[in-house]
Formats: C-alpha cells, structure tokens, sequence
C-alpha cells in the first residue's frame, strides 16, 4: 500500500484522460497505480485500498468497471492515436519501417465460470490432451516503432455464436476482427508498416486487406496451403510438401545473430548481453509462385535449428513455408521480420504476470473488457513514461538499460517514485500541527494494511 499516487500517472492521467468524466480522472490514476504496484492478485477489493488517500470500496470499483459512460476503450483508442502522433519527431531520422504483430490470447477462468461469453477451450501439450476449460478470447496488436517504442493496439473482443445471439451482435471470426484492426489502424503516411501474425490468421481476408492498404504482410500457411495453376486454380501438391522435397543443396543457411540483426532495434536486447555469441541457425530457399487462394506470393520454406542444440541435428529441426506479398524481399529478410513475431509472446506475458490480465474477479463481461483495456493502459503509461526518461537522461549506463526496459523494470522505477513521493509527503505533513494530525490517523492503517 502506498499513501499518494505517483506523480507520473497523474500526469499521464491529465495529458491523455481527457475523455474522461471528472470523476473517472480521478480514479483513473488510483486503478493504474493499483494495476502496476500491487504485487499479490489484482482484484476490484485490493485495487480500491491500493492508495491510501484515495480508498475506495470494491463495489464503487465494481460499479465503475460495469457503467457504460466509462468508455475504456475509446480512451485506448485516442492514447493509441497520441502516442502514434508523439512518434513523428523521434523518428525523423530513422527508418520509418514499423512492425504490428497480431495475436490472439485467451484468458483461462475454469470449467464453472460464470462469467458470459466464455468459450471452451482445449488444452495444449501431451500432458494435458483431453482435457479443457473454460476462456474468453480476445485479438490484440502491438505496433513497434523504430526506435523500439511498443504501441499496445486496442483490443478486439472475441464473442461467441450464443453471446451474439442473445446480444443482438454480429458475428466476427477472429480473423475478421484482425483485419478491423489493421483497417482502423491509422500510421504516418511515409511509414512503411509489416504486419505479422501466426498460421491461424494465415488466408484471404488479410492478404486481402494488407494488399489493399499498401502493407507488407508476413504470415506462415497451413500445412494445407496448395499451389495454384494459371488459371488460379488449386492444384494437388501442397507448399509443405514442396518444400521438404527439395533436396539440402537446394538450401542456403544463414544465422541470426543476437544483437546484430538488422531488426535489433525491434527487440529490446539488454546491452550487456548484445555481444553475446547465441545464434539462431536457418536453411532458406524461396521462389515466387501461385499460391491458391492468394495469387502471386513470395514463398520461403524455411528449417531452423534449435539454440542450445550443440550440434546440428535435423531431428531437432522445425519446418515452416511463410508467404509474403512483398516480392522483392529476400528469404534472409522474411526469416528475420518474421522471428520478431515472439515480441508479442512477450508482451502477452507481461500483461499476464505482471500487470494482471487474468486476474478479474466479478462475473460481468462487459466489466472484464475495461479491466482488459485497464491493463493494456497501464502498459501503455510506462511506454509513455519510458520516452519521458529517454529525453530527460544524460547517463549513458540508464540510457541503456531503458532502451531495453520491459514491464517489470519500470515498476521497479514507479516504486522508488512512489516512495520518493510519499516520504515527500510525510516530511511536509511533519511541519504543521494539521500535517501532524492526519499522519497519526494515517499511520495505524498503513501498519495493518502491512
């Protein structure tokens, strides 16, 4: 528990929170202070006492989080704008090449949730075949600018066939929903923009999309993926199965090596292990060719072996066909573009285990959708307050360390500000009698909160 809530998100909240009520401003820095600083489950009852000057019952957080005037994700849709905006003087000077990875996560809540609009959900792995629960889905996005700013896109809420019906909403496959985020997504006109994603969202509809918008789209196929003739039709030989036909002399290896990729800046590496000698091995071939469904694509098949094998082994070896509508790439480029895929595994795990996505605990739908779009603000406040510090630093080592900083670094930095802010308190509470008051009130509570 803290006493005050930080400087820099109330600052935040004052720059990018003016869709606001007044009110809503007002608590609107206490959830994120919650959402960043508490370190055991983020429920509606441990986000009201996080701050102490500012507590608040869990059902004045319940309240907030179901009223339909708290419009959380219009207010992620202008910070999203603002932060794109803010980035045109930082990349003046660099490569306007920007990276939207799309990704689709679920949120696991069991097999008796009672939350609406759950799905079923099977378990991956050997270990866990047969079995399944229950999980809401949602597709998500993360623009990467060039100089490694990370952009959380607004998310797209995954609703089930019965949660339409009874909703009166239209139905979206999650591949529809990929392809209205991209359309919707608004970057500079002289930004090259490469959209990536996964094989689930591999087909048409964002070949389609991507084509038309001028987008460079990266995607692997489905081991069902087949050629087409020249008349555009589907022949029988798939692109799985013309790529491991060919012959290893047909190959050409090449190794990417960490910290010297020409995507590095993409990646967020620690300085101190960018001289490192890891390295990831690859055998590319690629050749322009008909593709069903898709038309003329460029066609990388590609083998990669794993790091910590010491020596080659083919078994070990994983086999992808990744297509692109940008012909005049190279096999080494499209390998490359596509590794920074996993950037969104990472970022999906840093919602997760540091900033509780999967931690709401209330039974309405529409209430977990802002507690989603709550988290991928919070996200958003210290990509914010990481550009700040970026400016404001002289000190090459922490210039460093925050070119490469993630979530848990910078609650690190909220923290000492936190308590920098209220030992600042206390020490202008000490200097008058009324100051002195309050703190004896303050004090028992902060010792049985502890």
């Amino acid at each position: 528990m803290i006493v005050n809530t930080p400087p820099s998100l109330q600052q935040f909240s004052r720059e990018f929170g003016t869709e606001l009520t007044k009110k809503q401003r007002g608590l609107f820095p206490m959830l994120l202070t919650g959402l960043l600083l508490l370190r055991g489950k983020r429920t509606q009852a441990a986000l009201g006492r996080m701050v102490k000057k500012e507590k608040r019952h869990r059902s004045s957080i319940s309240r907030l989080l179901r009223r339909a005037r708290f419009r959380t994700r219009d207010l992620h849709k202008a910070i999203c704008r603002k932060l794109i905006d803010l980035m045109d003087p930082i990349d003046e000077k660099i490569k306007r090449t920007w990276v939207l990875l799309i990704d689709g996560t679920c949120t696991k809540r069991g097999g008796f949730t009672k939350i609406a609009n759950a799905r079923q959900y099977v378990r991956k792995g050997k270990k866990n075949r047969g079995k399944s629960t229950k999980a809401h889905s949602f597709v998500m996005g993360l623009l990467i600018t060039g100089t490694g700013v990370r952009i959380p896109v607004p998310r797209k809420s995954y609703y089930t066939r019965a949660y339409c019906r009874k909703h009166r909403k239209k139905y979206k496959s999650q591949q529809a929903l990929a392809a209205l985020m991209i359309q919707e997504l608004h970057v500079p006109e002289d930004v090259e923009l490469i959209v990536i994603a996964d094989e689930y969202f591999e087909g048409t509809l964002l070949w389609n999309v991507c084509g038309e918008l001028g987008h460079t789209w990266i995607v692997p196929v489905d081991s069902r993926r087949c050629f087409a003739n020249e008349r555009g039709r589907c022949v029988k030989k798939t692109l799985h199965a013309r790529g491991k036909a060919l012959p290893r002399t047909a190959y050409r290896e090449t190794a990417l090596v960490r910290g010297k990729e020409d995507t590095a800046s993409y990646r967020r590496y620690w300085a101190r292990r960018t001289g490192s000698k890891e390295k990831r091995r690859f055998r590319v071939v690629h050749e322009v060719r008909e593709v069903a469904s898709l038309g003329t694509a460029l066609v990388v098949y590609s083998w990669k072996s794993p790091v910590y094998r010491p020596r080659r082994d083919e078994r070990g070896e994983t086999f992808k066909v990744l297509v692109t509508n940008a012909l005049s790439m190279t096999a080494e480029e499209v390998v490359e573009w596509y590794d920074v895929r996993w950037q969104i595994e990472l970022y999906f795990r840093e919602l997760k285990c540091y900033l509780g996505l999967c931690d709401y605990s209330g039974q309405d739908f529409q209430a977990f959708e802002r507690h989603v779009d709550l988290v991928m603000l919070a996200f958003a406040s210290q990509e914010w307050r990481r550009m700040i510090l970026l400016k404001q630093t002289s000190s090459p080592k922490f210039e460093g360390q925050l070119k490469a900083a993630r979530i848990p670094f910078m609650q690190t930095l909220l923290e000492e500000e936190a308590e920098r802010n209220d030992l600042e308190y206390f020490e202008k509470c000490l200097k008058t009698k009324e100051g002195r008051t309050e703190l004896r009130y303050l004090f028992p509570a902060l010792r049985s909160a502890s």
